[in-house]
């Protein structure tokens, strides 16, 4: 019995290793057919509406001010530090703390936030 599924596990390993470029394309292909298909989660009117209510309650209030002071210093010490690439992500959250409210209501127009 075990030298069934050893010689099954072999065969779809040599098939795998020969056409896993062609898998992987046809599978992610075949994933965002069928994510297009009904609109997503957040989309929806409850979760729309939890949504924003959640980013009025944190981003626009004290919390926002903080994670952007916070996340701009780290920034400056990771540049210091020589990890440009950590200030760099910092410095979008940053700056995205600023520029959400824009940004959702550009993206969402609907949601009404």
């Amino acid at each position: 019995m075990q030298q069934f599924f050893c010689r099954i596990y072999l065969k779809a390993l040599h098939t795998v290793d020969r056409h896993g470029s062609t898998i992987c394309f046809i599978l992610g292909f075949i994933l965002l057919n069928f994510g297009f298909i009904s609109p997503s989660f957040a989309e929806q009117d409850i979760f729309g509406k939890y949504a924003c209510k959640l980013y009025s309650d944190v981003l626009e209030n004290n919390f926002g001010a903080m994670l952007t002071v916070v996340t701009g210093a780290l920034a400056i010490v990771a540049s210091i530090v020589g990890s440009f690439k950590g200030a760099w992500a910092l410095l979008f959250v940053s700056v995205g703390c600023f520029v959400a409210k824009t940004l959702v209501s550009v993206l969402f127009p609907h949601m009404g936030c």
